[in-house]
């Protein structure tokens, strides 16, 4: 029975074998491409979403004896004023 194998029929066993060695490569290569893509979108969401706030109003007296102060409103716009 040993001696009825064909050398042609070994040697389509290997290339099938290569085959499917190179099939599972390119989905494991293509799986770890998905998975890196989205972990990048959901460290993304996480800088957006979890910024801590900043303070809201500060006081800055300049040298030349003129009072700054900025208020943020509700619509994240300043309001600046300065008397001197």
């Amino acid at each position: 029975m040993l001696h009825d194998i064909i050398a042609g029929l070994v040697g389509l066993a290997i290339s099938y074998a290569l085959s499917i060695t190179n099939l599972l490569n390119g989905a494991v290569t293509y799986f770890t491409e998905t998975e890196k893509q989205m972990v990048s979108v959901e460290r993304a969401s996480q800088y957006i979403n979890d910024v801590p706030a900043e303070k809201q109003t500060s006081t800055l007296n300049v040298h030349c004896n003129v009072l700054v102060s900025a208020t943020a409103t509700k619509n994240n716009t300043a309001r600046i004023s300065w008397n001197q």
